[in-house]
């Protein structure tokens, strides 16, 4: 054991090879991914070693010895949070051997309770999944969409998704919920296609989309937060603080207010360049460095916004895959902020991409709530659903004016005393 006498116990040495059993069996091309917690939950790391040169994880002894190879380390950084990839070493990778070990009684249980306590661990790090499983099981379907499923069937398009979608609304399937490295919420219902949109139910109610007008572009005065913090930690000047401070706040009045898409337009009442214009923007944002200096439109965004679009260059500079990581991540921190402010009004609501599902009745509570969060998370009062969210109480957009202001108000009160009001 390489010295490691404090792991040379029997009840240890098994614990050690069932983690081993677990990355044969998930194994697959690029590794087995496996968080610390998990390899902690078939045996326990040595929380007060004895000896000075004891490693007290047991997914790091098992690299140490040589049976495991690290392939990536885990990351816990504020963009993406990853567990860590390992595989079995080549030495024994051709020797697989099956083995049959008498387990004590503690470890006989961990093994077979192993499903119920990744849920339990699953949902204690994220505080919405149980409840989110328990609204996933009211969608349904309605009876139109059968025929639309024949057709796209029929047609070949999508056949695969639609067939396990159906299955899992139709009961024959378990519904799931994940949480990715950058924090977004995949649920099973994430390949619904397009077509079948209008034909959701909850509960039997028609459902409703609300999502975050041009998403990742209203998160982008976060990134200029950010580079103050770095630049005041650097000591940088109080000029050079407050000519960001300007830019940002010009940059959340140009995202906060009118149409974005129309306001780069040559003829702002022109709705195929809307259409065009919105078109590329969904996408440039994404393109390496050298590509946007050649795109017009990028140019008029870099002279309107230069320090914005600096800090965007400087993330793209060496991967230009890393702004969409950030603004994923704080898109995702948006997302679920108002997901959990939600469920605990008592409103059934369901993650989907930069958007909330739920019924049409609870719509502009769900507008609100996630514009609140994108508002303290950027600064920009972003547009929801069509509704302009907006930090002193009201909203504008779809809704009638009654309904957007004193009946919110009074909704919510009734939501704290009785949660099933907003249900």
């Amino acid at each position: 054991m390489h010295d490691q006498i404090e792991w040379a116990t029997s009840v240890r040495m098994r614990g050690l090879l069932l983690i081993i059993d677990y990355v044969a069996r998930k194994m697959k091309k690029a590794g087995a991914s496996i968080p610390g917690d998990l390899a902690r939950s078939y045996i326990s790391k040595i929380a007060r070693p004895k000896r000075e040169n004891t490693i007290q994880e047991p997914l790091l002894l098992l690299v140490e010895i040589g049976i495991l190879d690290s392939v990536r380390p885990s990351v816990f950084g504020p963009h993406i949070k990853s567990p860590g990839v390992f595989r079995i070493h080549a030495d024994y990778d051709t020797k697989v051997q099956n083995l049959t070990i008498l387990l004590p009684k503690k470890l006989r249980e961990k093994c077979e309770q192993a499903d119920g306590r990744k849920e339990r661990r699953l949902n204690r790090r994220y505080p919405f999944r149980a409840r989110l499983l328990d609204d996933l099981k009211r969608l349904s379907l309605s009876q139109e969409a059968r025929k639309i499923i024949a057709v796209l069937q029929r047609d070949g398009r999508k056949s695969s998704a639609i067939q396990s979608l159906t299955q899992i609304l139709d009961g024959a399937l378990h519904h799931f919920a994940n949480v990715n490295e950058r924090g977004q919420i995949t649920t099973s219902i994430g390949s619904l296609p397009t077509e079948l949109k209008d034909q959701l139910l909850i509960d039997g109610e028609k459902a409703a989309f609300s999502d975050i007008s041009h998403a990742h572009y209203c998160i982008l005065p976060a990134l200029i937060t950010g580079r103050m913090q770095y630049l005041k930690n650097k000591g940088a000047s109080a000029q050079v603080i407050a000519d960001y401070e300007l830019e940002r706040a010009q940059l959340r009045d140009f995202l906060g207010s009118g149409d974005f898409y129309r306001k780069l337009c040559r003829d702002p009442e022109n709705e195929a360049e809307r259409a065009e214009k919105k078109e590329l923007l969904l996408v440039i944002l994404n393109w390496p460095n050298q590509r946007c200096e050649r795109n017009g439109l990028y140019q008029k965004l870099r002279r309107m916004f230069p320090l914005t679009w600096r800090i965007i260059e400087d993330l793209k500079r060496s991967d230009h895959r890393t702004i969409a990581k950030q603004l994923q991540s704080l898109t995702a921190r948006a997302i679920e902020r108002a997901l959990i402010e939600l469920q605990r009004q008592g409103i059934l609501v369901i993650p989907h991409v930069d958007a909330l599902l739920s019924q049409e009745k609870s719509r502009i509570w769900v507008c609100e709530a996630l514009g609140r969060a994108v508002y303290g998370i950027s600064g920009v009062c972003a547009k929801v659903g069509g509704i302009r969210y907006n930090p002193d109480g009201s909203t504008s957009g779809n809704q009638p004016k009654q309904l957007a202001t004193g009946c919110l108000k009074v909704q919510y009160c009734l939501a704290q005393a009785d949660p099933q009001v907003c249900g």
